[in-house]
């Protein structure tokens, strides 16, 4: 049985846009494994589309790691769309 990660995670492998409503709205998840893969998958993508879906996550918790967590993400998604 695919748990809610592993099921976000084959989603995004997939690399297409539409997902990014979706990965954005994983990263308001309470459980952290599921909130990493979005953000992982938010990263993978590298658009701004991405990038503003973090940066929306970002501000709705008031979470010190969380927030670390996508700092660091929005960093990398900003140079994985510069590659493309």
């Amino acid at each position: 049985m695919l748990t809610y990660e592993a099921l976000l995670e084959v989603i995004w492998q997939h690399r297409q846009q539409w997902v990014i409503p979706l990965l954005g709205e994983a990263l308001l998840d309470a459980h952290p494994r599921v909130w990493r893969q979005a953000l992982d998958g938010l990263v993978a993508l590298g658009s701004p589309a991405a990038v503003a879906a973090l940066r929306r996550a970002r501000v709705h918790r008031d979470d010190v790691e969380f927030r670390r967590w996508v700092d660091e993400a929005i960093v990398q998604a900003d140079v994985e769309g510069e590659k493309s």
